[in-house]
């Protein structure tokens, strides 16, 4: 392949995500894909390092446990990273046809976009999630985007035609997430919350993992956190 000119995000900022591996069968790409999002996102902002495993486990959840389909579609990663996030500074929105619209967002915000692969457009990932976070054009004018692809690859090369959905991040302003939040408080004073006892038993498990996890850390931090550090 010729030498492309890449615009967007430099790599060496997602270098520290080469560790982030999906070894799972079936695959949870889009949990990956959000929790490095997420990551990304809020080290950027505040500087604060996110508890890898904390991540995923909130992620997996949502994105790719409990829902009633096979696979994983754009609306389930907008849903984990919204739930995330919870509408505090950031939404998730969804769109089709990447190679249109995936560019112009990491002009516009600087930030990388999850965007998915299909195996019926000729993808070598087949169906899978990858975080996108710069482009560049070859000498017939093709796009390709570079990407953390969640299997060991953080600057993995893909062709833009390969793609067919995308997730970002929007930021939201303070005043409309206040507004929101207030909305939602007087919204929720007449509905009758039932408890659910399956959502119970999980939060019960995942409270025993964490009090497990927290015992096998270093100093506060997983040896992959630290080994992305020092590498």
């Amino acid at each position: 392949m010729e030498r492309l000119i890449w615009t967007g995000l430099d790599e060496s900022q997602f270098r520290r995500y080469k560790s982030w591996i999906n070894k799972t069968s079936p695959g949870i790409c889009g949990t990956y894909c959000a929790a490095v999002l997420t990551h990304y996102t809020v080290l950027q902002d505040t500087g604060h390092w996110m508890s890898k495993q904390q991540l995923l486990n909130a992620f997996e959840t949502v994105v790719d446990d409990y829902h009633l389909h096979e696979g994983t579609f754009f609306w389930n990663v907008a849903a984990g990273l919204n739930s995330v996030f919870n509408f505090n500074h950031y939404r998730a929105k969804t769109g089709l046809i990447p190679d249109k619209e995936v560019p112009d967002l990491i002009d516009r915000y600087q930030q990388p976009v999850i965007v998915g692969t299909l195996a019926a457009l000729g993808s070598p990932y087949k169906n899978h999630w990858l975080l996108v976070y710069a482009y560049a054009y070859d000498n017939e004018n093709q796009l390709f985007f570079k990407a953390y692809d969640n299997h060991g690859n953080y600057k993995a090369v893909i062709p833009a035609k390969h793609t067919n959905a995308y997730v970002y991040l929007e930021a939201i302003a303070p005043s409309e997430a206040t507004a929101r939040h207030s909305n939602a408080a007087e919204t929720d004073d007449n509905i009758a919350i039932k408890p659910n006892l399956a959502r119970r038993r999980f939060l019960e498990k995942q409270a025993k993992e964490e009090a497990e996890h927290q015992q096998k850390l270093i100093f506060g931090k997983e040896w992959d956190e630290w080994k992305d550090m020092i590498i």
